[in-house]
């Protein structure tokens, strides 16, 4: 398994562009000839106070100012079986996921297919909303500073995260009910093996407890996250010591 830490994930420039269309699939068939002409919006980056705005809307829209939560889109290891994928995509190995959990002081956990793991990551959004739901975010360049970690004695099935109040897993795949059995299931394992829960314990842990983010659906696998949150999993070890 290969832990990334996220140490720094920063735009490197004031302005960044995003479609300004709705993708097809995320509407109904009837709503498509309804959506915009497809063109490029540029967008202003503000780092001194982290806003974002669309400087050239002459409507509502030019009073509009989103806050940046700066993330990369596409991080990985080399895919299984000596595959050569396009970063359009994600599987087992991450990839083109668009989670916007993959930002700064995240620590990130893959499968590692092949000798050194061969990471890569790039894609980076200034902002995005879930779902990707216009084929971009705000797209920019990134500064970005990570370390690593190798550990031999464990296996895991899929990409995996934690950051400072959660746990999340990733499954990638199409249909979307697939991506969300494989974020699930990684997550099962992974409560059992790391916090020594039964299969009941955990399925009644995450029957009433799980949340869900869809990351994309826009690209040819969708990506969901399933995340728990780490308060439920303190207070399980403290009533276990006690």
């Amino acid at each position: 398994m290969l832990e990334v830490r996220l140490e720094s994930v920063v735009p490197n420039r004031s302005w960044g562009w995003s479609m300004n269309m709705l993708a097809p699939n995320v509407v109904d068939p009837e709503t498509v000839s309804q959506l915009p002409e497809a063109e490029l919006v540029r967008w202003r980056v503000d780092m001194g106070s982290k806003l974002a705005s669309w400087p050239e809307s002459e409507g509502a829209l030019g009073r509009l100012k989103l806050p940046v939560q700066p993330f990369l889109g596409c991080l990985g290891v080399a895919p299984p079986r000596g595959q050569a994928i396009s970063t359009t995509t994600s599987g087992v190995y991450g990839g083109n996921m668009d989670f916007s959990g993959f930002t700064s002081g995240v620590v990130c956990y893959f499968p590692v297919f092949a000798e050194g793991a061969l990471f890569h990551l790039g894609d980076g959004h200034a902002v995005q909303g879930d779902g990707e739901l216009l084929g971009t975010g705000i797209e920019i360049s990134m500064d970005v500073r990570l370390s690593f970690r190798i550990h031999k004695d464990r296996a895991i099935d899929w990409p995996r995260g934690e950051t400072d109040t959660h746990l999340f897993c990733i499954g990638n795949a199409r249909p979307l009910d697939q991506a969300f059995q494989h974020a699930t299931s990684e997550m099962f394992r992974w409560l059992q093996q790391d916090y020594h829960l039964t299969a009941q314990e955990t399925s009644l842990l995450l029957g009433q407890a799980a949340e869900y983010q869809i990351a994309n659906l826009y690209n040819p696998a969708y990506s969901v996250a399933c995340k728990i949150q780490k308060l439920y999993l303190f207070e399980i070890c403290s009533i276990s010591r006690g």
